[in-house]
């Protein structure tokens, strides 16, 4: 019965999965499994997990329908077999060699510990440091541990449920996924991730996990590299995508979804600006795309929720004849360019 399941949902990422298993390997600690599941891969994939599994017999992976990463994580936990901590990777990071092990001694000696996460290093696929989503990253972490409890272990600070439900309702810090191990008993829904949220159900699984009485415990190290790559789900920028437009519309209903758990009215009044700025983004994305009447309907809930200038302008501007609005959307986009290029000179 291995100690540790861990789970590594997968889609697409043959040039670098293969990485991410070595530093699976190269872990201190050996007691695990890790369950990889292929969400319907059409590269070479496939391919890949079979020399790993014939090379090492703790890695085995399962193959899906492209179904989502939420339903790739769940499927894995949920495959049978006795465990007492799951980690995850995503398939696009790197472990260092003593992340398992140094996550296990944190959580055998706190019991009351639901959670253990840690410092990531950001890093592109050149391996270089992008400096400004770690500064960012690190400044808002930094805040939060202005609040956290003192830990008998060197460099661990203890972060009581309530300060991190409503640090994480407020979004001002965010858990990575693949620097946590997490106590399976902690856990008290056996689908732990929402198959409905294309991204984000990681935050939403751990908002759910603080509504519990135990702590999450943070460790004030480097453990995992996350690489940040053109085609990251989470990164992508262009609204006429249909990537794109998945992300946003996942990032409204997780939005939506906080809203019940606001006691406060300045929770409420916070996340209700999210979920105006998302219905925003998604009705620009919409328009982009030339669904008008989608756009719309966006726009409306964006005003319903926030009264802005920028709403009411695309609200307007959906309006017109496609025509129309197809020559206004060519001169903007030019005039963006001319923009660029003297902001270059």
């Amino acid at each position: 019965m291995p100690l540790v399941r861990i789970v590594i949902p997968t889609y697409n990422r043959a040039n670098l999965l293969a990485e991410a298993l070595e530093t699976v390997i190269a872990q201190s600690l050996t007691d695990f499994e890790a369950v990889v599941v292929d969400d319907g891969s059409v590269d070479k994939t496939e391919a890949i997990l079979k020399e790993f599994v014939a090379r090492d017999s703790r890695i085995r992976f399962l193959r899906q329908e492209n179904r989502g990463v939420a339903k790739a994580k769940n499927r894995a936990i949920n495959d049978p077999g006795h465990y007492t901590y799951v980690a995850f990777l995503d398939s696009d990071d790197l472990w260092l060699p003593h992340h398992l092990e140094d996550s296990i001694d944190v959580l055998l000696r706190q019991p009351e510990v639901a959670l253990v996460f840690s410092r990531v290093e950001s890093i592109n696929i050149g391996g270089h440091l992008t400096q400004e989503i770690a500064r960012a990253r690190d400044n808002r972490m930094d805040n939060l541990l202005r609040r956290a409890h003192p830990s008998p272990i060197p460099g661990v600070y203890l972060l009581d449920a309530a300060t991190c439900f409503h640090s994480l309702l407020r979004s001002e810090f965010a858990v990575h996924p693949s620097t946590t191990v997490i106590r399976r008993e902690a856990v008290p829904r056996s689908e732990w991730f929402n198959p409905d949220l294309v991204i984000l159900e990681d935050v939403e699984f751990f908002l759910h996990l603080a509504r519990g009485d135990r702590f999450f415990a943070f460790a004030d190290t480097i453990q995992t590299q996350v690489r940040y790559h053109g085609d990251n789900l989470t990164g992508s920028q262009d609204l006429s995508s249909p990537v794109t437009l998945r992300r946003y519309l996942s990032v409204l209903d997780y939005y939506k979804l906080k809203l019940p758990f606001c006691t406060e009215q300045e929770d409420k009044k916070f996340v209700s600006q999210e979920i105006a700025g998302a219905a925003y983004l998604l009705a620009q994305c919409y328009a982009e795309q030339s669904d008008l009447p989608s756009a719309r309907r966006l726009y409306f809930e964006a005003l319903r929720w926030r009264i802005a200038y920028d709403y009411l302008k695309g609200l307007i501007s959906s309006f017109l004849p496609i025509p129309a609005y197809a020559s206004l959307k060519k001169l903007r986009h030019t005039f963006r360019k001319m923009l660029n290029s003297q902001r270059r000179l």
